[in-house]
């Protein structure tokens, strides 16, 4: 099919009572018409595909209800990045501390204030990471 899916519907053996989707009005067959699209590369989690006619849904088709498993993937150790620790002891000396604060009120200074918390919280992060790597540079 196109787009590489497939019709799970089809693939699973019920009796065929359990196989209509849709009623004739006034008759008594039942013809499988509804059908579930799964893509090709997860069509292995379908476990299952019936109607279910007891629902009341105000139409001549009956619900089509699918049983999917699903598999979590698992996390390997490491892969994560780690947070970069910062040496705040580097602060305790009075140069380093006083040249920091003034750069970070020179930055401040220069970016613009807009009524946008969001955007001023990112700014004083970038700046202030900014400032950090720099300190650890040295």
């Amino acid at each position: 099919m196109a787009h590489n899916l497939e019709i799970s519907s089809a693939k699973f053996q019920h009796r065929r009572i359990h196989t209509g989707t849709w009623k004739a009005p006034g008759q008594d067959i039942c013809n499988q018409i509804d059908h579930v699209l799964i893509n090709k590369r997860r069509a292995s989690t379908g476990t299952g595909v019936r109607t279910l006619k007891g629902p009341n849904c105000d139409s001549d088709h009956y619900l089509v209800k699918t049983k999917i498993r699903q598999r979590i993937s698992k996390v390997e150790e490491g892969t994560y990045r780690r947070s970069r620790k910062w040496d705040g002891t580097k602060l305790q000396n009075p140069d380093i501390k006083n040249n920091y604060e003034k750069n970070v009120a020179q930055k401040l200074n220069e970016v613009d204030l807009s009524s946008d918390i969001e955007l001023e919280w990112d700014n004083l992060k970038t700046i202030m990471m900014w400032h950090m790597m720099m300190m650890e540079q040295e």
